[in-house]
């Protein structure tokens, strides 16, 4: 078969992981943590199937999966949320397994569930893209703080499909067990830039 050849279907959530019979569930749980995992360069990020299925069976919170396969495994998937009370707003994640970029996956990925949402009325939609820093040019967050590189292939995904940054969330990492002298410095450190917050226990 030739490189590019994948497929497309919308995914039902199983109620519960017993349910999920033929491992789909499973399956695109695996490619959000690859993905993840390798957009972060930590482990820490990956989430078992079993903690996710009660967020996807949320009511509140309705979804809509599609997942891309390829020789007849998952290699991607769009996911699709929004508020059971407000579809004017959507929130979106199109992820493809590291080693199937490039094969327009993400972008019939996109462009599939993009169309499940506008079918939706869904009038404004938001995504969280992880983007590891690099040198080079900087997209700057027009609100708040930070930016993120401009050359990054997931900025360039967004922004050539007409996306535009909004803010930039930092994720920090502390080690544990840590050196008590080290644990104080950083708590000095964050006492003098607290003001006037308190620590109430």
């Amino acid at each position: 078969p030739a490189m590019s050849a994948f497929t497309i279907d919308e995914a039902t959530i199983p109620r519960s992981l017993a349910e999920d019979r033929d491992g789909v569930f499973a399956s695109m749980m695996t490619v959000r943590n690859a993905v993840e995992v390798a957009g972060y360069g930590i482990p820490e990020v990956a989430v078992s199937a079993e903690e996710m299925l009660p967020h996807y069976l949320d009511e509140n919170e309705p979804k809509r999966v599609l997942l891309a396969r390829a020789g007849g495994a998952i290699v991607g998937r769009a996911v699709l949320e929004w508020k059971v009370d407000d579809n004017e707003v959507g929130w979106l994640d199109v992820q493809v397994l590291p080693g199937f970029e490039g094969r327009g996956i993400g972008r019939a990925l996109s462009d599939a569930i993009e169309a499940v949402a506008r079918e939706l009325g869904t009038r404004r939609l938001i995504t969280y893209a992880v983007s590891a820093d690099a040198a080079g040019e900087r997209l700057v967050a027009p609100t708040g703080f930070g930016s993120v590189p401009a050359g990054n292939r997931e900025v360039r995904f967004l922004l050539a499909r007409g996306w535009t940054l909004e803010q930039v969330e930092r994720g920090s990492r502390f080690a544990l067990p840590a050196d008590p002298a080290a644990l104080a410095a950083l708590r000095a450190s964050a006492d003098q830039h607290a003001g006037d917050y308190r620590v109430l226990t």
